[in-house]
């Protein structure tokens, strides 16, 4: 956390009082879920259908590495599931 941050928060408190106070625990839970996961974009023909993503339990710091690989899964499961979808849509068709 920047010292921007940690000012800024402080001033919230400041200024709103016990509402300030709660806009800093959201921006603090926030920030950690933003350490604890990463997503990808499951896509057909450019159309995204959906989101891959995982969640470490403590905070991580991810790679490049790490988020090409779920893309690459997030490639390979996105025909996959739109495929499925299409075949459920039929079969509830009949």
């Amino acid at each position: 956390m920047s010292a921007a941050s940690f000012l800024g928060i402080c001033g919230m408190i400041a200024f709103y009082g016990y509402d300030g106070f709660m806009y800093s625990v959201g921006w603090l839970v926030a920030y950690l879920t933003v350490l604890l996961l990463v997503a990808a974009p499951l896509r057909v023909r450019g159309e995204r259908i959906g989101v891959i993503g995982t969640a470490s339990s403590s905070p991580v710091e991810y790679k490049a590495s790490d988020l090409k690989a779920l893309t690459a899964i997030a490639a390979l499961a996105a025909p996959t599931l739109a495929q499925a979808a299409a075949h459920e849509a039929s079969l509830r068709s009949r």
